[in-house]
């Protein structure tokens, strides 16, 4: 029985966004270069396979830092629009809500640094 029939399967979610062509290349050329030194075992072939392996890892690792930290970037956004208040407190620790009372915060930290 195929996997892709069975009851209650959902195949895993690609979230490497980060993975493109470049990175695909970088990581394939890595891979038939590991394949070469492998069949032949010189120097020269793991010279070769250990320049494009450190390749394929800084281009790799630099997207996905990026990536990471968009995604960081937009949590946060979205995290931080909800506290956004315009609420604040009175003289009698009373939660004033009208926004007309602009110099209730200037008030409030002149009666406090008193």
């Amino acid at each position: 029985m195929e996997k892709e029939h069975a009851v209650g399967y959902h195949p895993k979610p690609d979230n490497r966004i980060w993975f493109d062509d470049d990175r695909k290349t970088a990581v394939e050329e890595k891979n038939m270069s590991c394949k070469k030194w492998i069949d032949t075992l010189t120097s020269c072939r793991r010279l070769e396979y250990e320049r494009l392996q450190k390749i394929a890892h800084k281009i790799c690792k630099n997207e996905k830092g990026i990536q990471t930290d968009n995604c960081i970037k937009k949590i946060l956004k979205k995290s931080m629009l909800g506290i956004h208040t315009n609420l604040c407190k009175g003289t009698n620790d009373d939660i004033i809500l009208n926004e007309e009372d602009q110099n209730s915060w200037k008030t409030y930290f002149q009666d406090l640094l008193k």
